[in-house]
């Protein structure tokens, strides 16, 4: 009975232990749907959410490649979010500015998506127009901060969620065509997002190996032109070699003769030789 007694003690104790552990667990996760709760709600918060998480996505796709709270619009008060850098194809020196601004409107969403989960087709619809008409009136924000030359002719609205999203690109009421035209506003998800910035990092690592291309073009360019300088030089020089080689063929040539002749002439002492040749000692060479 004591040692029965003693492993239902034991297994108490672990239970208990396990309780606490699931305890904390839930404190936790609790505190975590809180936190996100508090997030969703607050307007401010959410839009912060929404900045932050735009901001990975470039610095993931294009780092160093973008500003933040920019005014690019005909006001200094009207900043986007973010702006990417475009370099000019004329002059590396100047850059437009491509517009991109996240958007989040969750009260819409979530509204259809309650309708919808109630099977209401009504309500889907309501929901679904407002949906609509708030991330038109979104857009038309974000028209402001276009501004030719300065910028691009569009800029880009950015959707947090991808469920946001395909709400968005799938409606049959056209809002997406009409966002385009009226306020020249392209809406991007997080995938499409990525796919987009990945199209312009290419784009721009093209652009740096045609101008790598071009150096490298002016630089050969520059060295044939020097090389061809250097083989007249050479064959300049050349002639100078030759010229002074027959030279000294010539003067060798001469020397022969002349040693040749003087093997007649009877030899003299050198002081005697000097002497008659008016040569000091310092000026013979032996």
């Amino acid at each position: 009975m004591n040692s029965s007694f003693k492993t239902v003690s034991e297994q108490l104790e672990k239970l208990y232990t396990s309780l606490g552990e699931m305890k904390e667990l839930s404190v936790g996760v609790t505190d975590n749907v809180g936190a996100l709760n508090r997030v969703l709600t607050n307007v401010k918060a959410r839009g912060t959410w929404a900045e932050v998480q735009l901001e990975t996505i470039l610095d993931q796709t294009i780092p160093n490649m973008y500003d933040k709270n920019v005014a690019t619009g005909e006001k200094d008060t009207e900043r986007v979010e973010f702006a990417i850098r475009i370099p000019a194809s004329d002059d590396k020196s100047k850059i437009t500015y491509l517009p991109v601004d996240s958007k989040f409107p969750l009260e819409d969403y979530v509204r259809l998506c309650t309708a919808a989960e109630h099977a209401d087709a009504d309500a889907v619809k309501q929901a679904r127009k407002e949906l609509e008409a708030r991330v038109y009136s979104e857009a038309k924000l974000i028209k402001k901060y276009i501004n030719v030359p300065k910028t691009t002719p569009f800029a880009i609205m950015y959707l947090a969620t991808e469920g946001l999203y395909a709400e968005i690109v799938s409606s049959q009421s056209g809002v997406l065509e009409k966002i385009q035209n009226d306020c020249n506003v392209m809406v991007a998800g997080p995938s499409t997002i990525t796919a987009l910035l990945n199209s312009l990092s290419m784009g721009f690592k093209t652009v740096a190996i045609n101008e790598k291309a071009n150096e490298v073009r002016l630089l050969l360019g520059a060295a044939k032109a020097q090389y061809e300088n250097f083989g007249t030089i050479l064959e300049k020089a050349k002639k100078k070699i030759d010229e002074a080689g027959r030279t000294l063929d010539d003067a060798q040539h001469r020397n022969t003769i002349i040693r040749k002749k003087l093997k007649t002439v009877e030899d003299l002492e050198q002081a005697d030789a000097a002497e008659l040749l008016g040569l000091s000692d310092g000026d013979f060479v032996e």
